[in-house]
């Protein structure tokens, strides 16, 4: 390899925008996990935007194990700014656009809500990552006092059925999607969020731990960042 191409791969390196790494034969991509192909309840009768329950098929994909560190921005972004210490901690006051790019600068892109919601509570229609009822230590939720953020990957007893962590509390993660009413929903008609707003999944330290159930869905301006709002990466397999 010449000069030229040596000085090219080692700013590509540099800037974080090499594409996954082909995982070993049977293995997952370094830091995903994987969710095989088939059907799970979706939705509960929670609330109404979460209803009908219903039935999905997806096929196998891959998901970020943890939501996107700090450090791991700054490679996309080297200007981001953040305190001394929390390279460890999610990237927040990131844009629904800032998400999708840094995704695939890696040669990934953002979940769809489906397969974010397959991926928190698997296939037996749980209400949390670890099963239908909250507790503590399985996440970072406003009960916890933290404050703010905590490292990711902190709450390894709030692990999803695919070993997914923090799909539960820390900060609530973009999706792909626009938000709108489910096939068969009972909506007369639009309301002004549909459409409107992208939707974001899983909660925060900044409100209670039962907003973290799998089904729960919430909505966002695509261009507001937000200090309890950052995101995680999907890979089609």
């Amino acid at each position: 390899m010449n000069r030229s191409r040596l000085r090219f791969a080692a700013t590509v390196a540099l800037l974080g925008l090499l594409p996954v790494e082909a995982p070993a034969q049977g293995e997952p991509p370094r830091g995903m996990v994987f969710v095989p192909s088939g059907s799970f309840t979706m939705g509960d009768d929670v609330a109404k935007d979460e209803s009908p329950v219903h039935q999905r098929e997806l096929a196998g994909f891959y998901i970020d194990r943890t939501e996107v560190t700090i450090a791991q921005y700054r490679r996309f972004r080297p200007h981001y700014l953040a305190l001394e210490g929390r390279e460890r901690h999610p990237v927040v006051n990131v844009t629904w656009a800032d998400a999708r790019d840094y995704c695939r600068s890696v040669g990934k892109r953002l979940p769809t809500e489906a397969e974010w919601e397959k991926a928190c509570r698997g296939n037996d229609g749980r209400s949390y990552p670890w099963g239908d009822d909250v507790f503590a230590g399985a996440l970072n939720a406003i009960e916890a006092n933290a404050g703010g953020t905590d490292p990711v990957g902190s709450h390894p007893r709030g692990a999803s059925p695919y070993g997914a962590l923090d799909m539960a509390g820390n900060v609530w993660e973009w999706v792909a999607d626009w938000y709108g009413p489910y096939p068969g929903a009972a909506v007369q008609q639009p309301t002004q969020e549909f459409e409107k707003y992208r939707v974001i999944r899983g909660g925060s330290f900044a409100i209670k731990g039962k907003v973290g159930r799998c089904a729960n869905r919430f909505v966002s301006d695509p261009k507001l960042d937000s200090a309890d709002i950052g995101f995680r990466c999907a890979r089609s397999r």
